[in-house]
């Protein structure tokens, strides 16, 4: 039977830095010293990101499940070799696509997934893309489930939490079905511009970074760095209509480069953070918006990744330092089925 993607990337070491340098990292700031009370995931059989948030004490395991752990797979055979094993599960597994639980159905799974919120940390790892050339819709499934999530944490009062996004987000290299819609990168653009005009401390990174550029000058120029930063701006506009602003960002860029056709997978994250419009101060100030006040710390993400200290790993360039890193431990990690057991945590 030929490897799947799940496998592929299960045991890639460039996968595991990510997992290691900047998903546990940003788990702890929610965490702290204590393991996670609930965290959301999407499920593969290989179940790394389980296994090592366990490992790093983020996860507590009571012999039989991962306590508060939520996950969901849309691959019914996956649910069906999950429910046969008597040791190492999710503590709730839902099959169905997330997007459509979250957003177009009123089952009981769909019921239960939201009922579950709010997660202290939520893991979209997706493995294609958030809007896609062949998307037909205005808005794509992957948004809109987003949109929700964030809606969910707001309603059910969640004050701090961390959200993780994957997506493919190579511009050349694969069939044009497969790319970012051309409209898509456009709306990226013009939330660019906005912020531009309308938030002082995103402009002044900005301009410190690309000069006079506009959105389209980037998208056009330096694509490597206009995608990470128009998706973050999406992000940090969705959030900021529930009175959310991103306390901290980062990312990843995973480029499988070994064999073709060449993908890059953009790994987001943010530490998110409720927060209150703050009261006029001065005459000039009242009753003026202040739509960009919740987007003003996205700042310091232009600053990182104008200053090309968004970190890109390639498998030709760090797969064998890498895995000289990781890779013992990985394939260790990798064969732990769930059958064996994992030791209780120290």
């Amino acid at each position: 039977m030929p490897e799947t993607v799940d496998d592929i990337m299960a045991r890639c070491p460039l996968k595991h830095e990510i997992r290691d340098s900047l998903w546990v990292p940003f788990a702890r700031k929610v965490a702290g010293s204590s393991a996670l009370s609930k965290y959301l995931t999407l499920y593969s059989p290989p179940m790394m990101d389980i296994k090592h948030f366990h490992h790093n004490h983020l996860l507590d395991y009571d012999g039989e499940t991962y306590r508060g752990v939520v996950a969901v797979t849309y691959i019914e055979r996956h649910f069906a070799e999950a429910m046969k094993k008597s040791a190492g599960r999710p503590a709730l597994l839902l099959h169905g696509d997330i997007d459509q639980l979250l957003t177009a159905e009123d089952t009981p799974d769909a019921k239960r997934l939201r009922s579950e919120f709010p997660f202290q940390v939520i893991n979209l790892d997706y493995t294609n893309w958030l809007f896609g050339q062949a998307n037909p819709r205005p808005i794509s499934e992957h948004l809109q489930a987003i949109e929700e999530i964030i809606r969910l944490q707001h309603r059910t009062h969640s004050d701090e939490f961390v959200l993780f996004v994957t997506t493919r987000a190579e511009r050349g290299g694969t069939p044009t079905r497969n790319r970012f819609t051309g409209a898509f990168l456009l709306e990226l653009s013009d939330r660019i511009d906005e912020n531009l005009r309308g938030n002082p401390e995103f402009s002044q990174s900005f301009r410190r970074c690309f000069g006079d550029f506009a959105g389209k000058d980037l998208l056009a120029r330096n694509y490597k760095s206009f995608v990470p930063l128009g998706i973050s701006k999406l992000v940090a506009g969705i959030l900021a209509q529930h009175s959310y602003e991103i306390e901290s960002a980062d990312g990843r860029v995973l480029v499988r480069d070994q064999r073709g056709p060449v993908r890059w997978l953009l790994h987001l994250a943010f530490h998110i953070r409720s927060s209150i419009l703050p009261r006029a101060s001065r005459l000039r100030e009242l009753g003026r918006p202040k739509d960009f006040y919740f987007e003003r710390t996205l700042a310091g993400f232009v600053d990182l990744v104008g200053n090309d200290n968004l970190l890109w790993l390639s498998e030709t360039a760090d797969g064998r330092r890498l895995d000289a890193k990781h890779g013992a431990y990985v394939r260790e990690l990798f064969a732990q089925t769930l059958d064996l057991g994992i030791p209780e945590p120290r």
